[in-house]
């Protein structure tokens, strides 16, 4: 690589495909482990494509049909155009295991200038590349770097990762998700220390107390009902019943008098005129204040006779004072 030109680099692709089409099936480990035919033409196939999405400058397309042919028909020579493709992509990481893998699986098959030139770049690889020691606050979460899963902690070695930035992610079911983001130099050996958010503690239990019904107490007796109006009907149609037989008595004297004015011989018209119109007025209000008087009788004997007054309701509850410090009363 010698992180030479995209030029040199398609060169050396196109180079590298056109081996594979001729050698690829002479990769494998073993017998057992040979692609058949078709695996064959598959894994070509997506090796052309790659190869041709990387001359369009579309990196992360070419890597995953690299990626593909590789698990098709494994080649060694494709992970030449993998760390090839990493490095485009910045991936230093990935870069150096790809030119990593490269050298040992190729082994005596690769040309010693190759392996020079491969062997040189793996350490200039390895001057971009950092380590983070990733601790959390909790066993068991997952950590990721980019999104890029990196294991569960506790993590038994430091995570390798490209210069540059890099987000660091823990996530554990019940705790939730931490994130920091942090500038990586080249041979960096840093420590990052993550904190899970605190579970929310649970809410603690409060007795419930268990308030025993205050024994209900029978509402007292209604009052005596009042005898002032009694009294002053009684007494107004005493007034009326006296008042009406002095009426009575001077009416009857007045119609005396009247019989008298008739018998006289001789006598006047307005001798007999006066003592008809006295006899008239006298039984008038002998009838006005002898009704009212029946009235007075039925009032007085209406309060005479009335029953006791009732409360607003039939049956009265009172419940004590309970939890509120305050005395409900409740009726039906």
């Amino acid at each position: 690589m010698s992180f030479l030109s995209t030029d040199v680099i398609l060169r050396g692709l196109l180079c590298a495909a056109l081996a594979a089409t001729v050698t690829l099936p002479c990769d494998v480990a073993s017998a057992q482990d040979k692609p058949t035919a078709s695996a064959l033409a598959e894994g070509r196939t997506h090796f052309l494509r790659g190869v041709d999405l990387f001359r369009d400058q579309d990196y992360r397309a070419a890597l995953i049909e690299f990626r593909r042919a590789n698990e098709i028909a494994p080649s060694y020579r494709i992970l030449y155009n993998l760390g090839q493709t990493y490095f485009e992509l910045q991936d230093y990481v990935g870069a150096h295991d790809a030119f990593q893998g490269y050298l040992d699986q190729g082994g005596t098959q690769i040309p010693a200038a190759r392996r020079t030139q491969v062997t040189e770049d793996l350490l200039k690889l390895e001057a971009r590349m950092a380590y983070l020691t990733v601790t959390v606050d909790a066993d068991g979460a997952s950590v990721a770097i980019d999104d890029v899963p990196a294991g569960t902690t506790p993590l038994r070695a430091p995570v390798r990762v490209s210069s540059g930035q890099r987000r660091i992610t823990a996530t554990l079911e019940g705790r939730g998700t931490v994130s920091r983001t942090l500038e990586v130099a080249g041979a960096d050996h840093l420590t990052v220390n993550l904190e899970l958010p605190r579970a929310p503690a649970p809410a603690p239990l409060v007795p419930v107390a268990v308030v025993q019904p205050a024994p209900l107490e029978a509402a007292p007796p209604p009052p005596a009902p009042s005898r002032t109006p009694m009294w002053i009907a009684g007494s107004a149609t005493v007034g009326l019943v006296a008042a009406t037989t002095v009426l009575g008595i001077l009416t009857l004297g007045a119609r005396h008098d009247y019989d008298s004015a008739l018998d006289q011989f001789p006598t006047t018209q307005g001798a007999v005129n006066d003592a008809r119109t006295k006899v008239r007025s006298l039984a008038l209000a002998t009838d006005i204040v002898g009704a009212a008087a029946i009235i007075g009788a039925g009032t007085t004997m209406y309060f005479v006779l009335r029953p006791p007054k009732k409360n607003a309701s039939t049956t009265g509850l009172v419940l004590q004072p309970g939890l509120t410090g305050g005395t409900l009363t409740a009726t039906f």
